[in-house]
């Protein structure tokens, strides 16, 4: 007997939604016109905002990478023979 009523109540909700989506579809949106000027416009915006992204994610790399990189062998440095000191210099 639930299952009944349960069903029941089901089939009067969606009973009760149809016309509402029905009438949604009936009056679709539309959208507002644009010139060619503004079109062109919002599409240099957009593949400015995509260039900057790019650019972004391509610095983030870059820097990853350079902390990732083995350091370059040190290059062996000779110590000067000859010291300055307060007296003079000493070899």
């Amino acid at each position: 007997m639930e299952r009944i009523v349960r069903s029941s109540l089901v089939a009067l909700a969606l009973a009760a939604w149809a016309p509402a989506l029905h009438a949604q579809t009936r009056n679709p949106v539309v959208a507002p016109r644009i010139s060619n000027g503004q079109w062109q416009a919002l599409q240099n915006r957009q593949q400015r905002q995509n260039f900057q992204q790019q650019q972004q994610f391509n610095r983030q790399l870059d820097n990853l990478s350079n902390q990732l990189r083995r350091p370059q062998n040190q290059v062996p440095v000779m110590k000067p023979t000859c010291t300055p000191s307060k007296v003079g210099i000493s070899c």
